[in-house]
């Protein structure tokens, strides 16, 4: 099943990615969001694909979308030449294209 872009964000921190699931961006960058079922968004930069966590972006507005991105997404919708180019030539993702997102381990201190 092929997903479309559901909305854009701009990166306001950095972040590295900790796995080949999750994605790396410095402050400042766009993101088409195509999943955003949980505190972990999945979506694409420019160069990459993966997971990123969700309280280190902040959703555009229509307007705030460059223009040569509304061209090529359809004004945030379908993904178009960017996601063919991002997917070498596939048009959309399907979940199988993500790795797992592996889960934290966490260790209670006492």
């Amino acid at each position: 099943m092929n997903q479309k872009t559901l909305f854009w964000v701009e990166t306001l921190y950095a972040y590295n990615g900790e796995d080949e699931s999750q994605i790396s961006f410095g402050v400042g960058e766009k993101i088409q969001v195509i999943d955003d079922g949980s505190e972990w968004w999945a979506g694409f930069s420019e160069t990459s694909k993966g997971y990123f966590p969700s309280n280190f972006v902040r959703v555009l507005n229509e307007n705030e979308i460059p223009q040569q991105r509304q061209q090529r997404s359809g004004g945030g919708g379908g993904g178009g030449d960017m996601m063919n180019g991002i997917l070498g030539g596939r048009s959309g993702l399907n979940q199988t294209s993500f790795p797992k997102k592996k889960k934290k381990r966490t260790t209670n201190v006492k």
